[in-house]
């Protein structure tokens, strides 16, 4: 399959003048904590985690405060989690006012949900939880691996060796489709992004996609019994956006359904876990022979229908924190999907009851 000779119209619902026209307020996003210093909050409010410049990450639970990690003062703390929302993972990075590098390790610990129960993990890049967090994934880049460890069986654990090497700045996309089937992203030699499926029981790789060009992104998202690739120009490439979708029920790249294709190099960033039918994701509404411009849209597979959620034209990041679908912006988290007033966390859960 070479998603690339694709070439599909699509009568979009924004389209344009009206699309530059368009005007939405988003809220903020607003807790009883600093914004500054959240690192994760609950649907609800009722959990969170965040920093202190002390070097503490501490977690607040009905006016109960815990101490989880002490670390050096200043360091910066990030947490990852899944839909499940079993376990989280928290990286730490004690150097992160006086050592500046992509490729810098951070220390990795796994939580139980809504505890301040951890176990470290390793030092790596980029963890994922997978299968309803039994499993968790980071990149070591000094190693060229993809670390997995099993988080309910401690001892078992495997890797994954890459084979980039041109890009000191490539972090592979992951997805485990079962507790031996993993699908990955890396780049040859070349310098062409592709995706390689590896069986675990067999010990053996295949190579399922490649792109056409060497100037491209590969996203993978799992959600909703769909995988969604997503392939991105970059830089000066005029290949444009494609995202298709393959069925997990019956596996098969090269019968990949194209759902969405554009002339431009959208910002990518897809999330596909929080509405059945919708993905999200920042698109270039570039100008011709303008400055590049992005912002937020939901995109219905099915009908093919997307529509503009945001209008602050200069969006780069898209991110889940829960069931929150945010976007951080000048210093503000603007708040796409899911509550946004967290200072009435606990009249919400009076209400409830």
């Amino acid at each position: 399959m070479v998603l690339n000779n694709y070439i599909l119209i699509f009568l979009l619902s924004v389209s344009g003048s009206f699309a530059w026209a368009f005007k939405v307020d988003l809220p903020e996003l607003m807790t009883k904590s600093e914004i500054k210093n959240i690192r994760y909050i609950s649907k609800d409010g009722a959990i969170s985690y965040y920093q202190r410049r002390s070097g503490k990450l501490l977690l607040s639970t009905n006016y109960k405060v815990e101490e989880v990690i002490s670390a050096k003062l200043g360091s910066q703390y990030q947490i990852v989690s899944s839909p499940t929302e079993k376990k989280i993972i928290i990286s730490l990075d004690e150097t992160f006012h006086t050592f500046f590098s992509v490729r810098h390790l951070k220390k990795l610990f796994v939580v139980d949900y809504g505890t301040k129960n951890k176990i470290e993990l390793g030092m790596g890049l980029e963890p994922r939880l997978h299968l309803n967090d039994t499993w968790v994934s980071y990149f070591n880049p000094y190693q060229n691996k993809i670390v997995f460890k099993h988080l309910i069986t401690t001892a078992l654990e495997f890797s994954i060796t890459v084979k980039s090497s041109l890009n000191p700045y490539f972090i592979p996309q992951v997805i485990m489709l079962s507790d031996t089937e993993i699908i990955y992203t890396d780049v040859n030699n070349k310098g062409i992004n592709g995706i390689l499926k590896y069986d675990r029981s067999l010990k053996k790789i295949k190579p399922i996609f490649k792109s056409a060009y060497a100037a491209q992104k590969i996203e993978l998202c799992l959600g909703y019994n769909n995988l969604f690739i997503g392939e991105f120009g970059i830089n000066d490439n005029t290949s444009g956006s494609i995202i298709a979708k393959v069925d997990l029920k019956k596996f098969d790249v090269d019968k990949a359904e194209v759902i969405y294709q554009s002339r431009k190099n959208d910002f990518g960033n897809i999330k596909c876990h929080f509405k059945q039918d919708f993905l999200y994701f920042i698109k270039n509404i570039s100008k011709t022979g303008g400055r590049i411009e992005s912002d937020v849209f939901s995109f219905h597979h099915k009908r093919k229908v997307e529509k503009r959620l945001s209008n602050l034209k200069y969006v780069s990041q898209l991110i889940s924190m829960g069931q929150k679908l945010l976007i951080p912006y000048r210093g503000k988290y603007y708040v796409l999907l899911g509550i946004d007033d967290m200072t009435k966390a606990d009249l919400l859960k009076k209400t409830k009851e």
